[in-house]
């Protein structure tokens, strides 16, 4: 894993295994039914989580707050497009204060640490219409939905470009 910022390194660490009972026993409930609808079928926190850690082969990490982990995520593949995931628990913005920062004022400059950890042009995924924050946090950064049908009703795909990659493109314009 990449070198975790100084001002970061208080609260995100590289994810490990034992993180995950601890992350899945608080799983939001609109991150679990996200996963069930992507999935078609239910998912268990554990299994989703485990799965996460592997794909991302290092390139995980757990936000931690207050003695708690609060939110994992990861970027699975490599090359220019990357699948980027991050789940929270119920309580992450209401219980840290690292949290709200960062999925508000902080939201940029966590991104573009994220960015240069995997290395990505951009990151994809799917996302459940009804994940309102989800969506809200994805638009103000940047993302840009379709629907995705051939994976459920409901379902949209999300592309969100590397903003460093964005402005040097646009500089050679």
């Amino acid at each position: 894993m990449h070198e975790i910022p100084k001002h970061y390194d208080d609260h995100i660490r590289p994810m490990r295994l034992d993180d995950i009972p601890l992350l899945a026993a608080r799983l939001a409930l609109v991150e679990q039914r996200e996963m069930d609808v992507l999935h078609g079928f239910r998912v268990s926190p554990l299994a989703a989580l485990r799965y996460s850690l592997q794909a991302s082969e290092g390139r995980a990490f757990t936000l931690w707050d207050n003695g708690n982990p609060l939110v994992a995520g990861g970027v699975c593949g490599r090359g220019p497009l990357q699948t980027a995931w991050i789940l929270r628990t119920e309580d992450a913005l209401q219980e840290s204060r690292f949290c709200r920062w960062l999925f508000t004022g902080g939201s940029r400059d966590f991104m573009a640490w994220w960015f240069r950890l995997s290395g990505a042009l951009a990151f994809i995924n799917y996302v459940a219409e009804f994940n309102a924050l989800s969506l809200r946090w994805l638009q103000r950064l940047g993302a840009r939905f379709q629907p995705a049908p051939e994976v459920r009703p409901g379902i949209l795909r999300f592309t969100l470009p590397n903003p460093e990659y964005i402005q040097k493109e646009e500089q050679l314009v």
